[in-house]
């Protein structure tokens, strides 16, 4: 792979003692100089462009008012919309409250994850973000997180941004909120204390209602906003026990709009967690196959363990699952706590991802519990190496610049729930000679490039 870094001249064109208009490509380097600091990649390989064709076209675009592509000598230009500043004031019952502010919209690019920008309240409840403008019909869903989740409610509303303006957000408080009592015990009715509970939204998996914790009970309350419910198709109440220790137990039950109205009317929800088996202990050896062919222990790496607790087979509302997380130590093993099962044995899923400078791959596999002890090896192969070389205006060799190749799929970049779900990628910076190498788990990457200062 080669890849020139050519100055952008289209967006500059002030510098070739022209006014600033939309991109075209009128002026290229070395015609004439623009700002050092603007830069375009180019791809050096052979032309697949017919004689016939134009030497220049508009490209799809993402957050650009315009790019333009000059064809035959490979450079483009982008013009940058005017971005809007947005700020306003977070408040419940008229005073402000601590948390962060997340504006989010889809992207234009298919398959890529939402765009998102974020702000921290300071301790007037003040925020200031700057943010794309909307384009047609689109809307940005504004959300506010409580720094306290167990006092106020997340609080999300809708706003269409064209422009700078102000935009302030009232948080559910007091009479504008609902309360849902209920009561956790396991299968012989001794209640479950210091469980998380919590309402969330089925489909988004974003949180709708205060986070309770039950009491030595096992009683908790909740409060949500009046219409939060109503505006959510599928409900999900979530239940999470434990530490980094013993994992982390998940307890959820599926709840229509309908019922979660009817439990908030009999004020009484009672969960029960499912019988388990006492744990085994597993220790697992996490193991590379180096190029030379002999197993390498892996260090560092985020290993995830998980599992359905409940036959998945059978129709129920209830849902449960074990997960824990560990790390491998400097002997590349990792040692956890698992649930086998009252009949046979438990299959977990695993996870496992090594550091980012790693030479081995992330993989997902599965191993079967029944009794504790040594478990089987789990063994990564080889992450494909990409090599290269990175060259300035003039073709020479450009040292010093940094490669930081970013994951392009939806798959990669949604949201992680674990450090070993986590997408990670290396960088690599060039030599002398311009050329770099880095290994990186197999994937569709986009490749970035910063100059040396």
């Amino acid at each position: 792979m080669q890849l020139r870094l050519a100055t952008l001249a289209g967006l500059a064109l002030a510098a070739c003692g022209g006014a600033p208009v939309a991109p075209t490509m009128t002026c290229l380097p070395p015609t004439c100089t623009p700002p050092a600091n603007i830069y375009s990649v180019e791809v050096v390989g052979p032309s697949t462009v017919g004689s016939g064709e134009q030497q220049s076209r508009p490209l799809p675009n993402d957050d650009f008012n315009n790019v333009a592509l000059d064809i035959e000598s490979g450079y483009f230009a982008i013009g940058l919309k005017a971005a809007a500043v947005i700020g306003g004031q977070v408040t419940a019952n008229g005073a402000p409250i601590a948390g962060t502010v997340i504006f989010t919209r889809p992207s234009h690019i298919l398959g890529r994850p939402d765009v998102f920008y974020e702000a921290t309240l300071d301790q007037a409840g003040r925020y200031s973000v700057v943010v794309a403008p909307n384009e047609g019909d689109e809307k940005y869903t504004v959300r506010v997180q409580p720094a306290d989740p167990s006092v106020y409610p997340p609080t999300a509303v809708t706003s269409q941004i064209t422009s700078s303006r102000t935009l302030d957000v009232s948080v559910a408080a007091g009479p504008q909120l609902v309360r849902l009592r209920g009561v956790i015990t396991d299968t012989v009715g001794g209640p479950i204390g210091e469980a998380r509970v919590v309402l969330r939204d089925a489909t988004t998996q974003l949180d709708l209602s205060t986070v309770g914790v039950t009491d030595e009970t096992g009683h908790f309350e909740l409060a949500l906003p009046i219409d939060a419910a109503a505006l959510s198709s599928a409900l999900l109440l979530a239940v999470e026990r434990g530490d980094s220790v013993r994992g982390v137990l998940s307890l959820g039950i599926d709840l229509s709009p309908t019922e979660l109205q009817q439990q908030l009317i009999d004020a009484a929800l009672h969960l029960t967690l499912p019988p388990l088996q006492a744990p085994v202990h597993l220790s697992f050896a996490v193991l590379g196959a180096a190029a030379n062919g002999v197993d390498k222990p892996v260090a560092g790496a985020q290993v995830l363990f998980r599992t359905n607790l409940l036959d998945p087979a059978t129709a129920t509302a209830l849902h449960a699952t074990h997960e824990i997380e560990a790390q491998t130590d400097s002997e590349g093993k990792v040692e956890v706590d698992l649930y086998p099962n009252d009949v046979g044995t438990r299959r977990y899923a695993v996870t496992i991802a090594p550091p980012e400078d790693s030479e081995f791959q992330s993989i997902e596999t599965e191993v079967a519990v029944s009794l504790g002890g040594v478990g089987k090896p789990l063994r990564l192969g080889l992450r494909p190496l990409v090599t290269g070389r990175v060259l300035d205006p003039a073709g020479l060799p450009l040292k010093g610049a940094v490669v930081q190749p970013s994951f392009t799929t939806l798959a990669a970049t949604s949201q992680a729930t674990s450090l070993a779900t986590t997408a990670k990628t290396p960088t690599a910076n060039t030599d002398a000679d311009g050329r770099f190498a880095l290994r990186v788990d197999a994937g569709t990457y986009a490749l970035g490039m910063i100059p040396s200062a």
